[in-house]
């Protein structure tokens, strides 16, 4: 998208930028750019290279550049306009129980046999199912197995039916490994794995998630990461599993992103050679700060002065 060449990306964003309509329990609307972009924000209130692969809708265009007009260590070169209107979703946040989520445009999925070539061992890949259209799980095959740098997975919207126009409802995924294999590290939420473990309506539990940890494993994931809303994150090492509690209980003031804050946050930790429980702590903390504001703007400014307060 940029025509100057940015900052030499080290951290590598695979996903869709989104057009969300979010309704949140209180009966109020707000309307945000988000999807892929929460991660980002992440990585550059942090002053982290990082470089976004992505579909952008001409609608959003203008809107992207000065949103992340500010956000000096993000690389827009592989960000590819379309001419599609971009991906816009309605997000219904009940009082309680799982949030309703409505796809009502999508852009055309990325080409990863193209990227293959762009990495290095020194990278560090995150890739988001931010709609489940984002890209295809064979293309997804082809450049694991072909890239020599960690990778983070986040299923998210794989779980949801592929449809447009209407509700989503969660579904079961029984390839899931052919999604998982080789990826260093897995994240999903506690419905997404559910689903992942062939039923939807049932929460897991500790065992189940311990189980499924050690059958990752098997496909050569190193952790799983299961997001837990206020009980936390369980953390899975092949055969262990725990669960760390989060580290203060506030009133959220928005959840969407949070995961997405906390999985960023723990990638840059990881990077820094810290060990997965430490940066996922290190996540889980700027998660509450990401809660107490809305949308991918407020997100990065808000982390921008939790760390300036943190260096006075």
């Amino acid at each position: 998208m940029d025509k100057k060449k940015d900052l030499t990306p080290r951290i590598i964003l695979l996903g869709s930028i989104t057009e969300d309509i979010i309704d949140l329990p209180e009966g109020t609307t707000f309307r945000s750019l988000g999807g892929i972009l929460y991660q980002a924000s992440v990585f550059c209130a942090f002053k982290k290279p990082v470089g976004l692969w992505a579909h952008l809708g001409k609608n959003l265009v203008n809107e992207f550049r000065r949103l992340t007009s500010g956000w000096r260590s993000l690389s827009r070169a592989a960000v590819k306009v379309v001419s599609w209107p971009g991906n816009r979703v309605h997000l219904y946040y009940p009082p309680r129980g799982e949030r309703e989520e409505i796809l009502e445009n999508v852009v055309p999925p990325l080409n990863l046999k193209n990227l293959a070539r762009r990495f290095s061992a020194g990278d560090f890949i995150m890739a988001v199912i931010n709609s489940g259209f984002d890209f295809r799980r064979e293309d997804w095959q082809w450049l694991v197995k072909r890239i020599d740098c960690p990778t983070w997975l986040d299923i998210h919207s794989l779980v949801l039916e592929q449809i447009l126009g209407q509700p989503r409802r969660y579904r079961s995924l029984p390839d899931w490994p052919d999604w998982a294999r080789g990826v260093t590290f897995l994240q999903a939420n506690q419905q997404e794995l559910a689903c992942l473990l062939g039923n939807p309506q049932e929460k897991p539990t500790l065992r189940q998630m311990i189980d499924f940890s050690q059958q990752a494993a098997s496909f050569g994931v190193e952790a799983v990461v299961v997001t837990l809303g206020r009980a936390g994150v369980f953390l899975g090492e092949g055969n262990k599993g725990e669960i760390l509690a989060p580290p203060v209980a506030v009133e959220p003031v928005d959840t969407t992103g949070c995961g997405d804050v906390l999985a960023a946050a723990t990638v840059i930790g990881l990077k820094e050679g810290q060990p997965i429980r430490d940066a996922l702590r290190q996540g889980m903390e700027l998660a509450v700060v990401a809660a107490q504001v809305k949308g991918v703007e407020a997100i990065f400014q808000e982390l921008k002065n939790y760390l300036d307060n943190l260096i006075i």
